[in-house]
């Protein structure tokens, strides 16, 4: 029941004449992608039961078991790219910056569990941190995993950013199906910055002038104001 290949049987060299020597050949076949499904080293058994017939109602059967094993496929995660972004903050920097997003995957081996392995890589001189995790696998179905990944920067962290100045920082994922099968994504997040007003200091600023006994030229002073941006 529900055998997936089929079989086929014949009489290659019979026995007439002889009483011994005959030989039955049989073949079998089946699609390789019906048995996709199957995991690295998961087994499927298919039995056909095959009848020699003498010709003058002596008839014999036996059995050909044919055991299918499966292989690893790795997981296919789409080819798009993934992006992010997060704003710089208008106002005094406070708390963090977030983005988050999803990436859709299948997998044909249907026992497969899959993870994301612990290293994720950074872009050299990445402020933020990249997390990532799957949120729902293709176990028993072989297709819908959904690996979700959050960004979270420091706001303190990009202020330096002027107005619609970008800063991309670069995280790569790899999925693993704890069968040997991994592949890789990057996922790219853009920073960008807002424009902050400078800062002066709110210390007040005087001057002073001495009028002259004698009227003659101007009177003059200077000074300084310390600022920030």
């Amino acid at each position: 029941n529900g055998a997936l290949g089929s079989l086929t049987a014949s009489v290659t060299a019979d026995t007439t004449g002889t009483g011994q020597g005959g030989v039955i050949t049989w073949n079998y076949s089946v699609a390789d992608s019906a048995v996709e499904y199957l995991a690295k080293d998961q087994t499927r058994v298919e039995h056909f039961t095959i009848t020699l017939d003498g010709g003058n109602g002596g008839t014999v059967q036996r059995t050909v078991d044919v055991t299918i094993t499966g292989t690893n496929d790795a997981p296919v995660v789409a080819t798009a790219d993934v992006t992010g972004a997060v704003t710089e903050q208008i106002s005094a920097p406070a708390g963090n910056l977030t983005d988050s997003g999803t990436l859709a995957f299948t997998d044909v081996d249907l026992t497969d569990s899959h993870s994301i392995q612990p290293t994720i890589v950074a872009s050299n001189g990445a402020l933020g941190s990249l997390t990532a995790s799957v949120s729902a696998d293709t176990t028993g179905t072989g297709q819908g995993g959904v690996v979700t990944w959050n960004y979270s920067v420091a706001d303190s962290a990009v202020e330096y950013l002027a107005k619609d100045q970008a800063k991309v920082e670069h995280f790569t994922i790899t999925l693993d199906d704890g069968n040997g099968g991994t592949i890789a994504r990057t996922i790219d997040v853009t920073i960008t910055g807002t424009n902050d007003a400078p800062v002066v200091a709110t210390a007040d600023v005087t001057g002073g002038v001495t009028e002259q006994e004698t009227s003659a030229s101007n009177l003059t002073d200077s000074g300084t104001i310390a600022f920030r941006d």
